[in-house]
């Protein structure tokens, strides 16, 4: 009996070793992913709205993030009542870097997989089948999407349902409670969990399952009400609402309606994929564990309502899968058990995760060996980062700032920052920074180059620096005439022209730390797709290479809306220290891509090369051919 036992408690300590283990890999993979996913400017909106709530909260301002319009300071609250966020602040306040969040977030999420080890260790009949159902949670593709895009208060949540599930199955009273107010804590939509938790239970455990009921109900109509009442919103708003319905003018009754009419419409489209996911891996333990059904379906069905597809929400969806899936493999025949989890769980799930199309890892690796591709998602830290961590250290700490959303991200440090494109009469910022290079693929360019034209041309912003696609400009008292950008039709010459464009003429003239580059181009009657010129100056001695975006027909006009005809367009742009244009080849090319040029500087955009001349010593104007 003895030697039975020792036995037994080796058998443990060493599975709860490799279950410590695998929690330990999986942090430190997804925490340095997502730190360099950081680092390379691939972070968005959330996580700079994150970080300034944060860095205001610790000035002062109780979470505070400014408005999308860009005309004032609101309290997260007002949207989401993440109240967790609140125990990270001390922690934030020794430490304060999204650094700091990332690596809580990664922990957040890592725990879930000891709870599916527990609760898996509580049905399963050998040791091994609760850590390979925990590798299936910690591979799970929906959680990597969690864990990498950007920072959320969702990805808090898993871990303490998970938790109150293994509690609540262990006779664990106190502690389910308490993880279930911890859940409470993370987001207003917890209260959807609880009420399912309290029908699933209602029949077995009545009184837990009332308590449930009630703390649901007194959630959505009265903690999360007051919470939002206390941040200063004038009429309640459930966020989970507005993720679906937009028209938050709508009545209840309306928005159910539109709930239907968009969850009949996407369901068989290709944003429902998720659900195919679930069901592979569910497969049959939606049947041997029917009650997990009233946990699954009703958070599937507002998912695909909708048009969700792999984003931080899925977080509340992720226990009730698990919590199906462990509890049906326990009602397998303990003999059966770890073949089924060797063979009909893990492998769907590795191969979703290392495979799948929408996979988000899958999608990395897959850019991983294409060195010229880069997307939203990527976690590669390019030159183009390099000259923009460069150009953000001039901009002063605290003063208020507009710019992109994955710039935004480091400059959150402040009490007021906004995201373009702003109101075109919003000039409340001392600084504007751009990104022309890296635009989202799902993001118009047009907007923005129309809200650094009108910054520009009104004379109240000096350029900083204009440098590979990024623009600063700083507020001042008037801005030199050369650095003002411009274009306009000139007198045509008459030439035959073969191409959609032909450059006629260039001539650039030095100034203090840069150049001004005045180009007279023709349009040919026939083009309608081309967008932007992008000037190459190639140093071909040592490959070295500087990227020029023609600013004043990027942003003071549309080139494919331009009449046939000859224009002239001026700009300045800087020249690093220590490096001359002189002798290298000066290379124009015409890009295009219809509708909006994201990361528009790479090599498949490229349409035409228009212009092909090595830059003279003294600067001189050139004509071409």
């Amino acid at each position: 009996m003895f030697i039975n036992y020792l036995k037994t408690t080796s058998t443990l300590t060493r599975t709860h070793l490799q279950i410590l283990v695998l929690f330990i890999v999986y942090c430190t993979i997804f925490t340095s992913i997502s730190i360099q996913k950081y680092r390379a400017f691939n972070h968005d909106f959330d996580t700079g709205n994150i970080l300034q709530a944060f860095h205001n909260t610790l000035d002062g301002h109780f979470m505070e993030t400014t408005s999308l319009s860009g005309e004032n300071n609101t309290c997260r609250f007002q949207g989401h009542t993440e109240i967790i966020y609140l125990l990270f602040l001390p922690m934030f306040a020794l430490f304060p870097s999204a650094v700091t969040l990332l690596l809580l977030q990664a922990i957040a999420i890592a725990l879930g997989g000891i709870a599916v080890y527990l609760i898996a260790r509580r049905v399963c009949h050998d040791t091994v089948s609760p850590v390979v159902l925990a590798i299936c949670y910690w591979c799970y593709p929906l959680l990597a999407s969690i864990n990498l895009i950007d920072i959320h208060a969702d990805a808090f949540i898993i871990a303490p349902q998970l938790f109150a599930w293994y509690f609540l199955t262990t006779g664990r009273k106190r502690m389910f409670w308490g993880t279930i107010i911890i859940g409470m804590l993370v987001k207003e939509h917890a209260f959807i969990f609880n009420g399912l938790l309290g029908l699933l239970l209602f029949r077995r455990q009545r009184k837990t399952a009332v308590m449930l009921l009630l703390l649901s109900v007194g959630q959505f109509t009265l903690i999360t009400p007051l919470i939002q009442r206390l941040a200063g919103v004038s009429r309640y708003q459930l966020s989970l609402e507005g993720h679906v319905v937009t028209n938050r003018q709508l009545t209840g009754a309306q928005t159910v309606i539109v709930w239907i009419k968009q969850f009949f419409g996407n369901v068989t489209s290709p944003r429902s994929v998720f659900i195919l996911v679930i069901a592979i891996t569910l497969n049959i333990t939606l049947l041997l564990f029917p009650p997990g059904l009233l946990l699954v379906l009703p958070l599937c069905m507002i998912f695909i309502a909708s048009g969700s597809v792999q984003t931080h929400r899925h977080a509340i969806l992720i226990t009730p899968l698990f919590i199906t899936l462990v509890e049906g493999v326990g009602r397998i025949r303990p003999d059966r058990q770890f073949r089924y989890v060797l063979t009909a769980v893990l492998p769907p799930i590795l191969l979703t995760f290392l495979i799948a199309p929408d996979s988000l890892i899958a999608t990395n690796l897959h850019e991983m060996v294409r060195p010229d591709y880069r997307n939203v998602f990527h976690y590669r830290y390019t030159p183009h980062d390099a000259i923009t961590d460069s150009l953000i250290t001039l901009v002063p700490p605290k003063v208020p700032v507009a710019t992109d959303a994955p710039l935004r991200t480091k400059l959150a440090n402040r009490q007021w920052a906004f995201i373009h494109p702003a109101p075109a009469d919003s000039m409340r910022a001392d600084y504007y920074m751009f990104d022309f290079f890296e635009k989202r693929e799902y993001d118009d360019a047009w907007p923005v180059r129309t809200r650094a034209a009108a910054l520009l041309q009104s004379g109240k912003f000096t350029l900083e620096s204009f440098y590979d696609g990024l623009l600063l400009l700083k507020r001042a008292e008037d801005c030199p005439t050369f650095k003002i950008p411009g274009i306009q039709p000139y007198a045509d010459i008459a030439k035959p022209r073969r191409q959609e464009y032909t450059i006629e003429k260039i001539s650039l003239v030095p100034e203090e730390n840069g150049c001004i580059m005045h180009t007279w181009f023709f349009k040919h009657p026939s083009d309608t797709l081309h967008h932007a010129f992008i000037s190459f100056f190639i140093d071909t001695g040592n490959g070295d290479m500087l990227k020029v975006l023609h600013l004043a027909s990027y942003t003071a006009c549309r080139l494919e809306q331009l009449s046939p005809g000859t224009y002239r367009e001026q700009f300045y742009f800087d020249i690093p220290e220590g490096c001359t244009l002189n002798g290298r080849m000066h290379e124009i090319w015409l890009y295009k891509k219809p509708g909006y040029l994201p990361f528009f500087a790479r090599k498949e955009y490229r349409s035409n090369l228009i212009w092909s001349e090595v830059v003279p010593p003294l600067l001189s104007s050139k004509e071409g051919t």
